[in-house]
C-alpha cells in the first residue's frame, strides 16, 4: 500500500507548514506583528513562522537578526516568541520581511481564540457606539432593506410550511406557483430598498472610518437574511479563499433555480440579477465573439493558433466557442489559474468540448500563482508567440502598479500583430453597494481613461484601444502587437 503513494511527485519534493492568509485567521480582522520597536503588517503565518510587510523607511531589519516579536490584535498580544530574520524583500516600497520562530510553535486554534476574545471584549465595552460614525440616511436605508427581506423571508417560509404540512412530496405546482408570485413582488421591493441604500452609500465611503461601521452594520443585520441563497452565501464566505471563484461564476451563468426554500430561490434569483453578476453573461459572450474574430484572422501559414487565458476560472466562453466553431487548423489553449480545481473544472468541461474537433485542440492547464507568472521563466518559453492572450476578471484586483508591470509582461508574450485583451469593470456608484458594503468584495473599478493610462507602458510596442461588452458594464483594454 505504501509503496503505491506518490508524495509530492509534481507538484513540490519539499514540505513546509501550510499557511494560512492573515485575514483567514479572524474574518475582517488582520493582525499586526511587533517586531522588536517596529510595527508590520502580517500578510500569512504558518505554525514556525509568518511573513510581514514594513515601510521601508522604518528600519528594516536584516537577515539573520533575532528580534522579539509579538503578534497583537486590538493592541492585546496574541503570540509572544524570539523570532530569527530569514527573508527581506523590498516590494514596491515596502519591504517584506519572513521569520522564523525560535523555541516556540504558533497554535493557530489557540491564536484564533484569543484574537475572537480580544475583539469580543473590545466591541463588548464600546456597546452601540460601534455603529455611531454610520450616517444616519445610511442606518435607515439598512433598516428598511432587513425590514424588507424580514418581512418576505417570515411570510414565505410560513406559507411554506403550510403547503408541505408534513407531507414528505407537496404538491410541486403550489410551491411553483408561490415562487412565481412571490418572486415577481419580492424584486419589486427589494430593487427598491436597493436603490435608497445604492444611493445612501455615497455618503457611507466618506472615510475609512465611515465606511468600517457602515459595513459592520450590514453585514450584521443584513447580510444574513441573504445567506440561504446559494449565490449570495458562496460570495460572502468565499469558501475556496479569494472572491469570484469558479463555483460562483457558474452559479451567475447557470440559469437553474437553487435554494432550499421558496425565499431562498427567490433571493438566488434575485442574486444572480445584481449588475456584475447579470451582465458575465454579456462578457462572456463578448469573449466568444472575440475568439471567433481571431479565428477568422489567424494565417495558418504560421502554425498553430495560440490562445492563454489569464485567471481562467470555468472558462465558459471557450467552451462555448468550442461548441460553435469548425477548426480547420491545430488550436494550442493554454489556461493559467492558482485553483487547482477551477482547472479540473475547465479542463473536462474543454475536454468534452473539443471531442468533435478530433485531435486539433490541445489543452495546457498551468497552476500557478500571479507570483509564477511574473518570474516563472519555463512558464514564459512556452507563452511565446500568443496569438490572443485574454483575461476577464483578474485585473479588477490589481492596483495600477501591478497591473501595468502584468500589461508588460504579457504584451511580451504576443507574436507580431497578436492581440491581448484585459477586462475589467466599468467605474460606476450604482454597482458598488452589494458587493462592498453586503458581500465584503473590494474590487477596483476603472473609468475608460483608467485603463489608457494603464496601458501607457505597452504603448511603444502595441496600438491600444478600450472595447466594451453588450451590457457597458464591463470594458476591455484591447491592445495589438505592432510588427
Amino acid at each position: 500500500m505504501y509503496q503505491q503513494l506518490e508524495g509530492g511527485h509534481g507538484r513540490a519534493v519539499y514540505f513546509r507548514a501550510p499557511r494560512i492568509k492573515a485575514g483567514l485567521l479572524l474574518k475582517g480582522e488582520a493582525p499586526t506583528v511587533k517586531l522588536g520597536e517596529l510595527i508590520a503588517r502580517v500578510r500569512d503565518l504558518s505554525s514556525e513562522g509568518l511573513l510581514c510587510d514594513l515601510p521601508a523607511n522604518n528600519g528594516v531589519p536584516q537577515t539573520g537578526a533575532v528580534l522579539p516579536i509579538q503578534l497583537r490584535v486590538r493592541d492585546e498580544s496574541l503570540f509572544t516568541a524570539s523570532a530569527e530574520v530569514v527573508r527581506v524583500e523590498s516590494i514596491r516600497g515596502a519591504a517584506r520581511i519572513a521569520v522564523r520562530f525560535l523555541g516556540s510553535l504558533l497554535d493557530r486554534d489557540q491564536v484564533r481564540a484569543r484574537a475572537q476574545d480580544a475583539v469580543f471584549r473590545d466591541e463588548f465595552r464600546a456597546g452601540l457606539s460601534v455603529y455611531d460614525a454610520v450616517p444616519s440616511e445610511y442606518r435607515l436605508a439598512i433598516s428598511e432593506a432587513v425590514f424588507v427581506l424580514s418581512h418576505w423571508r417570515d411570510l414565505l417560509n410560513r406559507r411554506e410550511r403550510e403547503i408541505r404540512n408534513g407531507r414528505l412530496e407537496p404538491e410541486l405546482t403550489e410551491l411553483a406557483e408561490l415562487q412565481a408570485v412571490a418572486e415577481r413582488r419580492v424584486r419589486l421591493d427589494w430593487r427598491n430598498a436597493h436603490a435608497r441604500a445604492s444611493e445612501a452609500a455615497k455618503e457611507a465611503r466618506s472615510s475609512p472610518h465611515v465606511i468600517s461601521a457602515s459595513k459592520r452594520l450590514t453585514e450584521r443585520f443584513l447580510t444574513p437574511l441573504l445567506l440561504d441563497a446559494p449565490i449570495w452565501r458562496q460570495a460572502y464566505l468565499k469558501p475556496r479563499g479569494y472572491p469570484g471563484d469558479f463555483e460562483l461564476m457558474n452559479l451567475m451563468y447557470e440559469e437553474a433555480v437553487r435554494g432550499s426554500s421558496v425565499f431562498a430561490r427567490v433571493m438566488h434569483q434575485l442574486g444572480r440579477e445584481e449588475r456584475l453578476a447579470a451582465t458575465v453573461r454579456d462578457r462572456k459572450e463578448f469573449l466568444v465573439r472575440e475568439l471567433e474574430t481571431e479565428l477568422g484572422r489567424h494565417d495558418r501559414q504560421r502554425g498553430d493558433l495560440r490562445i492563454a487565458n489569464i485567471g481562467a476560472g470555468p472558462a465558459r466562453e471557450l467552451e462555448d466557442f468550442l461548441l460553435r466553431v469548425n477548426l480547420e487548423s491545430r488550436l494550442v489553449v493554454t489556461l493559467i489559474d492558482q485553483d487547482q480545481a477551477a482547472l479540473e473544472y475547465a479542463h473536462d468541461k474543454l475536454r468534452r468540448a473539443s471531442v468533435r474537433h478530433g485531435n486539433r485542440v490541445e489543452l495546457r492547464c498551468r497552476f500557478v500563482s500571479f507570483k509564477d507568472l511574473l518570474a516563472d521563466t519555463a512558464l514564459s518559453e512556452e507563452m511565446r508567440d500568443q496569438d490572443l492572450i485574454y483575461t476577464a476578471g483578474f485585473f479588477d484586483y490589481l492596483p495600477d502598479s501591478v497591473a501595468a508591470v502584468l500589461l508588460v509582461r504579457l504584451a511580451g508574450f504576443l507574436r507580431d500583430h497578436g492581440r491581448l485583451l484585459v477586462g475589467n469593470a466599468v467605474d460606476s456608484t450604482h454597482v458598488k453597494w452589494v458587493p462592498e458594503f453586503v458581500l465584503d468584495w473590494k474590487m477596483i473599478y476603472r473609468t475608460p481613461d483608467d485603463m489608457r493610462r494603464m496601458a501607457q507602458p505597452i504603448a511603444s510596442i502595441c496600438h491600444c484601444d478600450v472595447a466594451f461588452d453588450g451590457s457597458g458594464a464591463w470594458q476591455f483594454l484591447a491592445a495589438e502587437r505592432k510588427r
